[in-house]
């Protein structure tokens, strides 16, 4: 029975895993106070980042954030205007230089260190710039075909405009506190609206707009565009579209 005890290998298999399972342990030991200090390091240095991070305002305390024109939904606007054409779908207006600044309500969150309002602005045919004829009201003393940027009713920048050229494509101006900045950049020109009344022997053009804000004042402000063009809204007009706002706080 001695023998035949000491020549059998059941259970064999159970000392092996036994050996094998503690020298995993061991191990998982020993590696755990070699990357300990690495591992509380980097958890460190990732709230740092994240605790500091600006993020973009999604939402804007439930107020709505961008607007294409399509919906019919005017909220925050001083005006309830579209137009369309194949090229460019429904866009805010047509607007002529004699009506007033088109105005809407920028709604930011409390504490919002930057903000930035980005759209397309449409320069609807015969923009003359700043020719000194007939066409413009130069002559007269006035700035000529252009568009104006306003915060609150304060202009903070003018550009001459033509549908190929600006006269001060960028600029910045304080208001209460509050830089705001504007640049433009021409973006596409064509035959992008039709209209009865309009000629069709002049290009229309489409203008990046965007103007930042720095340190905005709580609850946001109100920005309006205006058109100094001296003709009726058929022959020089403007519009807006893809109209958007971005917010970044704390």
């Amino acid at each position: 029975m001695l023998a035949t005890f000491l020549a059998s290998e059941s259970g064999a298999i159970t000392v092996d895993w036994t050996v094998l399972a503690a020298s995993v342990v061991g191990l998982g030991v020993g590696t755990t106070a070699v990357v300990r200090s690495g591992t509380s390091s980097l958890g460190t240095d990732i709230d740092s980042a994240l605790s500091s991070a600006s993020v973009a305002a999604v939402g804007l305390l439930g107020t709505r954030t961008s607007y294409g024109f399509e919906d019919g939904d005017f909220a925050g606007w001083s005006v309830a205007r579209t137009g369309n054409s194949g090229a460019l779908g429904n866009f805010l207006g047509p607007f002529a230089g004699s009506e007033a600044a088109v105005t809407h309500r920028v709604q930011l969150p409390d504490g919002a260190t930057s903000a930035t309002v980005m759209f397309d602005l449409l320069l609807l045919d015969s923009w003359d710039g700043n020719a000194n004829n007939v066409n413009t009201d130069i002559p007269q003393g006035g700035r000529g075909d252009g568009i104006a940027f306003e915060i609150d009713g304060i202009e903070i920048g003018y550009s001459w405009m033509s549908n190929g050229s600006a006269g001060a494509p960028s600029g910045s101006f304080e208001v209460n506190g509050t830089t705001y900045s504007y640049a433009m950049t021409r973006v596409s020109g064509g035959s992008l609206y039709s209209d009865p009344n309009i000629q069709t022997n002049w290009q229309d053009a489409v203008w990046s707009v965007s103007i930042t804000a720095d340190s905005p004042p709580n609850g946001g402000f109100t920005l309006g565009v205006n058109g100094t063009s001296n003709q009726v809204a058929y022959d020089e007009s403007f519009g807006i579209d893809n109209y958007r706002i971005l917010a970044t706080t704390p």
